[in-house]
This record gives structure tokens, C-alpha cells and sequence, in this order.
């Protein structure tokens, strides 16, 4: 595996032998199978100290295998896609602020150009209507990160965030 010495995250560390599951709980399946790609998905959220939080997520793919793209070889479990996401959020949920990093994607330059559109998202509120002004504000973002793919839900109707942010929703 290629080391990547500026990523010591526990989900970086799982990954060190991507051929084991981490999936628990599963029963053994009747028909033998090999594991051949992860995408994993790590969120963590943080209390500031200026009364603000911030919700970051990390996503990774690793392949068990070694293969070539048309940029570049990639070796058994290096990271294909590995990027972090900073969503900052007032108590309303209003998002004041993005940070994001791309440290590897298949085509790593073209990746980190659209990296100033997640700063669109600043002025959307997580749990009022955040998914469809965000795809129309970050299309370009969310169309080279997760082609295909619908913009992943931080709030909305499935309400994870009251699960994530317990004390954001609450009255003090």
C-alpha cells in the first residue's frame, strides 16, 4: 500500500488491509465471494468554541486489487478517491462556511479545480430545503466528486442531523 503520511484518520488506518470486511453483524454468505472495491464514509461533528460547528466527513474508495487509469497506476488498496469536507453551521443550521480537500481522486487536477464551488453552499440551511438549492448551486462540485450519483444528505427528511447535532436541536 503507498503510504500517505498526512492521513493518520481512523478510517485511513482501516484501510490498511482492505481485504478484510468492516461491515459487522453479517452473516456468512452460503456462496465464497472476494472483495473487490470499498467506499467508506466517515462523519464527525465538532462544538467550537465560537459557538459555532462543524460537520466533517471524509470519503474514501480503495480497490483490493492493483489497476491502471488513463492518469496513472494505482496499487492495491491506495486510495482512489480520498476527500474531506468541512461544513460549518450556525445553531439555525445555516452553513457559514465550507472547506473541502481532494487528496486523491483518478484524475487529481481536474478534481481540485472545483474545489471554490462547495463555498456555494454557504447560505443554505441543512435541514430547510438544503438539497435542491445545493444541486443547483453545486452541480459542477457534486457532479465531478459523485457522478451520477445525488448529492449526499447532511439534513432533510430523514432528519439525521437531529441525530448528529442532538444539541444543536434542542433549546438551552
Amino acid at each position: 500500500m503507498k503510504t500517505e503520511p498526512h492521513l493518520t484518520t481512523a478510517l485511513t488506518r482501516a484501510a490498511e488491509d482492505v481485504t478484510q470486511t468492516q461491515i459487522e453483524a453479517m452473516s456468512t454468505p452460503a456462496v465464497a465471494r472476494t472483495l473487490k472495491h470499498r467506499r467508506t464514509f466517515c462523519y464527525e461533528v465538532y462544538e467550537r468554541a465560537d459557538g459555532l460547528w462543524d460537520i466533517e466527513a471524509q470519503m474514501q474508495d480503495r480497490k483490493t486489487y492493483p489497476f491502471t487509469l488513463a492518469s496513472c497506476e494505482r496499487e492495491t488498496a491506495e486510495a482512489l478517491h480520498s476527500m474531506i469536507l468541512r461544513v460549518t453551521v450556525d445553531n439555525s443550521l445555516d452553513i457559514v462556511d465550507v472547506h473541502c480537500d481532494t487528496m486523491a481522486a483518478p484524475y487529481l487536477e481536474q478534481c481540485q479545480q472545483i474545489t471554490p464551488d462547495y463555498k456555494k453552499m454557504m447560505g443554505l440551511n441543512i435541514m430547510r430545503g438544503f438539497r435542491a438549492p445545493s444541486q443547483s448551486r453545486g452541480r459542477r462540485a457534486s457532479r465531478s466528486a459523485f457522478p451520477n450519483q445525488p448529492m449526499p444528505r447532511i439534513g432533510g427528511r430523514c432528519r439525521s442531523s437531529q441525530v448528529i447535532l442532538p444539541s444543536l436541536v434542542q433549546t438551552p
